[in-house]
């Protein structure tokens, strides 16, 4: 009777003990005393609370280690676009038309140091040189459109673009298309690095892919035509065709077509061998500022009338 009856106020209680824990049939015999019936009780809370301790952290370990379904990715309207160099003119006009543009939910820009030297620059140095690049040239970021644009630092030798480690995950994750716009004008000697950023961005693309696989990121390099300058000299056709030249004696004779040559074959091998992106090249001939200004960058030749318009690229980008 005893027991019975500790047994049923111990469950109404709704103490811990009740669920690991019953009262032995031979209590009255075994703890025939007030004391000892109190040690025993105090010693079956302790074992009860220890259980119920281990078995929290039980639970709480395999909810932090167990394999689950992934949620998936959510959708948004709009498309994040990643820009190399928007402080050149190619890049600068390019981040300005498409800033403006209601497809484009965000703009990543890619910002050069100002020399070699300059290797760890602050955002807000990033940010006036952003900002000079876009006055020179008589255009800028409307204020709807600046809380849509955010800016980091590009080192093409240094590994993953010079990206910090901890960003890479978050343009994976949003990043849709990419836009390699340098057009440097090097020497062979120090064509590596950008050719290393080819490969970098698709390597970035890649990863998006693998993020969302929904997703098959468009990479768009701006090439350029001198790639083809002596097509019709080599008396092969009076027109160059709109895919990669497999010879390297047919680019011009110079550091920037030679290097634009390798990218594009580096372009072509991605299209031949990875499925997880969409390659494209762009060959660029010579091209005007904005229409609006009549910008003309004093580096460049002359203008001449078979110039094109910067406002047909972002076209090529992620509408085509």
């Amino acid at each position: 009777m005893f027991r019975r009856v500790h047994d049923a106020s111990i469950r109404n209680s709704d103490h811990p003990i009740a669920t690991t824990h019953s009262l032995p049939s031979d209590i009255n015999y075994s703890y025939p005393s007030v004391s000892s019936l109190a040690t025993a009780f105090r010693m079956w809370l302790q074992v009860s609370i220890s259980d119920s301790s281990a078995t929290k952290k039980m639970q709480t370990l395999l909810s932090k280690y167990a394999y689950r379904q992934a949620p998936p990715p959510l959708e948004t309207s709009g498309d994040v676009i990643f820009i190399t160099d928007t402080t050149n003119t190619l890049g600068a006009n390019i981040l300005h038309i498409m800033s403006e543009d209601p497809g484009a939910r965000h703009i990543t820009c890619m910002g050069r140091p100002q020399s070699d030297k300059d290797t760890n620059p602050s955002k807000d140095d990033l940010s006036a040189r952003q900002q000079r690049a876009l006055e020179t040239r008589g255009i800028g970021l409307s204020s709807r459109a600046l809380p849509t644009v955010d800016l980091l630092l590009w080192l093409p030798d240094r590994p993953n673009l010079g990206v910090l480690d901890e960003v890479t995950p978050y343009l994976a994750s949003n990043i849709t298309h990419m836009f390699h716009s340098a057009r440097p004008m090097v020497k062979v000697a120090s064509m590596q690095p950008q050719i290393k950023a080819v490969r970098d961005l698709v390597q970035l693309g890649w990863l998006a892919h693998a993020a969302r696989p929904r997703i098959k990121p468009r990479v768009v390099l701006a090439s350029s035509i001198a790639v083809v300058g002596t097509y019709l000299e080599q008396a092969i056709s009076a027109i160059a065709p709109e895919k990669p030249i497999n010879d390297p004696k047919i680019p011009l004779p110079m550091g920037h077509a030679e290097v634009k040559w390798v990218c594009e074959e580096v372009m072509k091998s991605v299209l031949q061998n990875l499925c997880e992106v969409e390659p494209v090249i762009l060959r660029i001939g010579q091209l005007t500022g904005p229409s609006t200004t009549g910008h003309w960058n004093l580096k460049e030749l002359s203008s001449y009338p078979g110039s094109g318009g910067i406002s047909l690229v972002p076209c090529l980008i992620y509408k085509a």
